[in-house]
C-alpha cells in the first residue's frame, strides 16, 4: 500500500459528521477508510469483510440453495403441474428461470468461499 502523505479537509456540520462517524463504525471502518471507499471505490481500501460477515453471508446463500432446492422439487413434481394448471410451456419457463437463479447462487457461493480464504 502506498504512503498516504497528502491531506483533504472537509467542512461538515455536526449531524454530518455524526452520520459518517456512525455509518464508519456501523462497516468496522475509521472515517479515513469510509470516506476513501465511498468517494474511490472498494479498491481504495484494504479493508476486508470480517469472517462473521462472510459465515453470514454464506448461511444466507446456503438458505437460498435449499429454498431453490425444494421450489425445483415441487415444480418437477407432476401433481402439482398437473393441478397449477400451468401449460407446458410455463413449466418449461419456470424451470429455465431457475437454472438461471441456481446458476446465480452457486457463483455467489463461490465468491464468499473465495473471500473466506482471503481472510484466512
Amino acid at each position: 500500500m502506498a504512503n498516504r502523505t497528502e491531506i483533504v479537509k472537509v467542512r461538515l456540520t455536526a449531524d454530518e459528521h455524526r452520520q459518517l462517524r456512525d455509518l464508519a463504525r456501523e462497516h468496522d471502518m475509521n472515517l479515513a477508510e469510509l470516506l476513501r471507499f465511498m468517494s474511490l471505490g472498494p479498491s481504495a481500501t484494504s479493508k476486508l469483510p470480517s469472517q462473521r460477515e462472510i459465515l453470514e453471508l454464506r448461511h444466507a446463500a446456503t438458505r437460498i440453495g435449499s429454498n431453490l432446492n425444494q421450489l425445483a422439487k415441487h415444480v418437477n413434481s407432476e401433481a402439482l403441474s398437473r393441478a397449477s394448471g400451468l401449460a407446458p410451456d410455463e413449466v418449461i419457463k419456470t424451470r429455465r428461470t431457475q437454472e438461471q437463479i441456481k446458476i446465480a447462487v452457486e457463483a455467489i457461493r463461490g465468491e464468499i468461499s473465495e473471500a473466506m480464504r482471503a481472510v484466512r
